[in-house]
C-alpha cells in the first residue's frame, strides 16, 4: 500500500505551482480541440506613459474571458473603459472567439457591461456578503 502526506503550504514553491498548472494543461489540452490561448494584454497610458487603464485576458476555445477591466479613478466617465472593452472584443474576434465572458461584484460595474451587450448567465449572492458575484457574457 502506498503512502503519501497531505499537507497545507502557506507558503508554496512557484515550481510546484507551476507544476501543477502545467499537469492541468496537459490534461486538458488531451480532453479539447483548439487549445490554444492567446493572452490579451491591453494598456492605455497618458501623454507621459502613465498607465490609466487596462483590460487583461485571454483567449481560449473561441472564448475571449475578459479577466480583468481597470481605468483609473482620474479618467473614469470618460469613456475609456469602453475603448479598451472594444479593443477587447475586437481582438477576440480576430483570434477567432465567438463569445465574450466575465464577472464582476454588484459594487462593481455590471451595468456598464449590460450597457455592452453583456447578460446575466450566473451568480453567487452572499459572495462577499453582502455582496453578489455576477457572471455575464455576450455574443461576438
Amino acid at each position: 500500500m502506498a503512502k503519501h502526506r497531505i499537507t497545507l503550504e502557506k507558503k508554496p514553491a512557484k515550481k510546484d505551482l507551476r507544476f501543477i498548472e502545467e499537469a492541468l494543461s496537459s490534461a486538458n489540452i488531451a480532453s479539447t480541440a483548439n487549445a490554444d490561448e492567446d493572452e490579451l494584454v491591453i494598456f492605455a497610458r497618458d501623454a507621459e506613459g502613465a498607465l490609466i487603464g487596462a483590460c487583461l485576458g485571454a483567449a481560449r476555445w473561441r472564448w475571449l474571458h475578459v479577466r480583468i477591466l481597470w481605468v483609473a479613478p482620474s479618467h473614469r466617465e470618460k469613456k475609456l473603459g469602453s475603448q479598451l472593452l472594444r479593443k477587447a472584443e475586437q481582438e477576440g474576434r480576430r483570434l477567432g472567439c465567438r463569445a465574450a465572458y466575465l464577472s464582476t461584484f454588484s459594487f462593481q460595474a455590471k451595468p456598464f457591461y449590460r450597457k455592452h451587450g453583456y447578460r446575466v448567465f450566473g451568480s453567487l449572492k452572499g459572495f462577499p456578503p453582502p455582496h453578489t458575484r455576477w457572471f455575464m457574457k455576450k455574443p461576438l
